[in-house]
């Protein structure tokens, strides 16, 4: 990834990466923009939903807990992720 890129660029790039399948590539840019502290949890969830379509459904599970730890969470938010780790538990 071009150094030069934002990190919202890079956010941009890794939902495209997303939609086209490319989940392991997309993590990877997601991994990137959550460094900066006003994309990090909308990252985060991604980087989650990328692993629970890649079927990796134990690292989702870590990937949202570690989202619900963090402090800029609403509580609708720190809910509705809740219910997606339950869901996947079940």
């Amino acid at each position: 990834m071009d150094h030069q890129m934002s990190a919202g660029d890079i956010y941009e790039h890794g939902l495209t990466l997303k939609r086209v399948q490319m989940f392991d590539q997309a993590i990877d840019d997601f991994k990137q923009a959550a460094r900066d502290p006003q994309l990090a949890g909308k990252a985060q969830v991604q980087i989650a939903l990328c692993l629970k379509a890649a079927g990796r459904h134990e690292e989702t599970v870590t990937a949202f807990r570690q989202v619900v730890a963090l402090p800029t969470l609403s509580a609708e938010e720190r809910r509705h992720i809740s219910y997606q780790i339950a869901q996947l538990l079940e």
